[in-house]
């Protein structure tokens, strides 16, 4: 599996691309679509994972959907993509409207391009919040940074929520490197031992 990152968007969102030389996933596809077309270089897009539905995540989603992605989010972030949660209108940024092709939940394996994708309900700071595990990476959206975690002061936000799906994380029978929606990478070890959340 080869990871790309980009960092894209008015507030820096990582952007990944996973790909095994002849089509490619991306992960939290936020802004500027056609940097992340350019980063593919000529591999189609098949699938699109979304971590959660907030804007700075998703702001292009929809132009490779129409390319003929298919777009994966949890079935209790759906709903904020049609009740305004997902932000957009606060911070005054256009969204592209889309609808989940796949909604997944916890325990969900998803075989795609290859690559062998397990879903983690990590809700807290939004309801459906998820972490994909795949191999020794975990992509942890904006559950968990390096030295930080995510804000819940947003809709459906909850900490008590976030700090009972960080407890969940930091169990985990093996370390991962983990690649957050913002900021450097980091790796469980070292959050669950330097994270002053954790």
């Amino acid at each position: 599996m080869h990871i790309q990152t980009l960092c894209v968007g008015s507030v820096g969102e990582n952007t990944y691309i996973l790909h095994n030389g002849t089509e490619a996933v991306l992960v939290d596809p936020s802004a500027e679509s056609e940097r992340i077309q350019a980063a593919l270089g000529g591999l189609p897009c098949k699938h699109i994972l979304l971590t959660h539905a907030h804007f700075d995540h998703i702001g292009a989603v929809a132009h490779f959907q129409r390319l003929g992605a298919k777009v994966y989010l949890h079935t209790l972030d759906a709903r904020l993509l049609q009740n305004g949660g997902h932000l957009a209108a606060l911070f005054g940024q256009p969204l592209d409207p889309f609808v989940p092709d796949v909604l997944v939940n916890e325990g969900d394996v998803l075989q795609l391009c290859g690559l062998s994708v397990r879903v983690l309900a990590t809700p807290g700071h939004t309801d459906g919040s998820v972490c994909y595990a795949v191999d020794d990476v975990l992509f942890s959206g904006d559950t968990l940074f390096r030295l930080s975690v995510g804000r819940t002061d947003f809709p459906t936000g909850n900490h008590a929520k976030l700090q009972e799906s960080l407890q969940r994380l930091f169990a985990l029978p093996t370390d991962c490197k983990v690649l957050a929606g913002h900021g450097e990478p980091t790796t469980l070890s070292f959050e669950k031992k330097n994270n002053p959340y954790a």
